[in-house]
Formats: structure tokens, sequence, C-alpha cells
């Protein structure tokens, strides 16, 4: 994967440390695409998403003077940094209080949040491996809901008109397979999952 979006340059960067708004936007449009898709890995919202990267992008401004060539890999970072930190905020607002919670988090943390490529992670994680084969031995439409609402974030509505079911039959197929996967998944992997498909 490259480290650097190929229209982001090193006079780029020296003009963004000199202060030029104008490399401030050139870097911005050349990188936000990319950042939202980064940080919607975590968040799983698209309003969410563009929040994280526009909070990074104004820190970045406001350390304008300090940034290094390639820049990439430093917004990677804080993408991920502030996406976290959006987790812990909106996802688990009250404090953790169970064992089982604070090891999914330190799960996270140390095995798939520490990536600077988080995007390629995913399917190589063993976590994921764990996860793909209790999901894969769903029965079928109850995997198919699930995969559709959780995976592509489709509504159940919409999921329901594209299989012929009803809204309320899918919602019984996607509150299957979560108990299911609750039953099957050790607690760490089971809140892990939560945090990456919500």
């Amino acid at each position: 994967m490259r480290t650097e979006t190929p229209s982001v340059t090193e006079e780029m960067v020296r003009r963004l440390n000199a202060g030029e708004i104008d490399a401030f936007n050139d870097i911005y449009h050349a990188t936000y695409v990319y950042l939202c898709c980064v940080a919607a890995y975590y968040v799983h919202s698209r309003q969410a998403a563009t929040s994280v990267v526009n909070d990074v992008f104004l820190a970045f401004w406001e350390h304008r003077g300090d940034i290094q060539y390639p820049p990439l890999p430093y917004l990677r970072r804080a993408v991920r940094n502030q996406s976290v930190s959006y987790l812990r905020s909106s996802l688990f607002k009250e404090e953790m209080s169970t064992v089982h919670e604070e090891a999914a988090w330190d799960f996270l943390e140390n095995h798939l949040l520490s990536s600077d490529n988080p995007l390629q992670d995913i399917e190589n994680n063993e976590m994921w491996g764990i996860i793909s084969g209790v999901v894969e031995s769903l029965p079928p439409r109850c995997r198919e809901v699930f995969k559709r609402c959780l995976f592509e974030g489709k509504t159940y509505s919409e999921v329901a008109e594209e299989m012929g079911i009803s809204a309320s039959t899918a919602r019984v197929h996607l509150r299957n397979a979560v108990n299911r996967l609750r039953e099957e998944l050790d607690a760490p992997l089971f809140v892990a999952l939560l945090l990456l498909i919500w």
C-alpha cells in the first residue's frame, strides 16, 4: 500500500509549514476520502467518520508548522486515535465495569487498532477468522440478514425488500444471529465484533 497519495507533494508540506491555507486545502482534498474510509472502518457511521476526519484536520492545521513529509502516516494515526476516542465516548458512555469489556478494549488496541493500514488488516486478523467461522455457521437466512444489515449497513426494510421477507422477520433473524454470536464467542470477541460493525 502507498504511504502517500501521489497528489500530495513535499512542496505542499513545505508551504503548509509556512502557514499557507491553500496548501492545507490541497492536502485536505487529496486525502479526505481515504481518511473517511479509515475512520468509517472503526466507527461505522458516515456522519461520525466525517466528524472524526474534520477534527483531525483541525488539529493538523493547528500543528501545521511541525508536519513532516509525507503527512499521510501522521494523518492515518491521528484518525485511528480520534476514532478510538469517539468509540469510547459514544458507544460506552457509562464507565466500563466488567473485566470482559476491558479485555475487549485491550484486544482491539493490541491486535487491531495498532495497525497503520487498518483497511488491509481485518481479513488477515485471527479474530476475524474466528468471528467469520461462527457467522458462516448461522442458518442461511439468518446469516444473510446479519451480513446485509451489519456488514453492508443496510436497514431492515432494505434487507426485507431484497430478500422478499417482512421487516419484522428481518429483525428477528438479526436478533437470532446476534444471540447465537453471543453464545458462541468469548465475551471479548463478541464486544470487539459489536465495536467493528456498529
